[in-house]
């Protein structure tokens, strides 16, 4: 069984490398606005691979937050991945 204050302190490691994420979504955001005086459309998001990069980290913060604060246990999770590879997919674009 893990430690609830280990599991407070992924949560919070998470939740901060969330903000990193959606910070790099709006400087995209923002350096589009820049370059081409208007705002960027779903076709220009989809587009951009550091964008579409940058919305799939933050699904997999997102489910990997949720998995933690209900309790997700390592192959127990509705998420067909579980939350170890959740976990995984997260790490991978890990901001230094």
């Amino acid at each position: 069984m893990s430690n609830p204050a280990s599991s407070e302190a992924k949560i919070l490691t998470y939740k901060s490398q969330r903000l990193q994420v959606q910070g790099r979504i709006d400087e995209w955001e923002a350096q589009f606005r820049s370059r081409h005086n208007r705002e960027s459309t779903d076709s220009d998001k989809h587009r951009s691979s550091q964008h579409r990069e940058l919305r799939r980290l933050l699904a997999d913060v997102d489910a990997l937050i949720a998995s933690l604060e209900s309790g997700g246990a390592p192959g127990g999770s509705r998420d067909s991945f579980g939350p170890r590879d959740a976990e995984k997919r997260a790490e991978r674009g890990r901001i230094k």
